[in-house]
């Protein structure tokens, strides 16, 4: 495995871990399977942006982790949506704002960017 590689599973490792405990902070009876869902979901991510070039020296590293972290996180809100629909409310019910599932694509693009800017400087490229 390269450096991008490991890079990147171990940068979306720390988001996932992050995710796996601020998550009940936020909504206190969060099930565990979603809980551990978040944690390899993020996982994924890293290891997919430090593993893919999206359109290799044609779009910046930056970019290519944005449009994958989006792509990735429309795929799951997709699946997700009926759970969503029913957790959104509950997780901030005074901000109706934050019920939009278009805030989860948006997420995938922050933390792509972010997986991205680690690996950058634990690979050194």
């Amino acid at each position: 495995m390269g450096k991008r590689v490991i890079s990147g599973t171990i940068a979306g490792l720390i988001i996932g871990l992050l995710g796996f405990f601020i998550a009940p902070l936020i909504f206190s009876e969060i099930p565990m399977h979603i809980r551990f869902g978040i944690m390899v979901w993020y996982l994924t991510m890293g290891t997919i942006i430090g593993g893919v070039d999206l359109i290799q020296d044609q779009i910046p590293k930056w970019l290519s982790a944005m449009i994958i972290g989006a792509w990735l996180n429309f795929v799951l809100m997709i699946f997700m949506w009926p759970t969503l629909n029913q957790l959104l409310p509950l997780m901030f019910p005074h901000y109706s704002y934050m019920h939009s599932p278009v805030l989860l694509i948006l997420e995938g693009m922050i933390l792509g960017t972010v997986i991205e800017l680690i690996i950058s400087r634990l690979a050194k490229n």
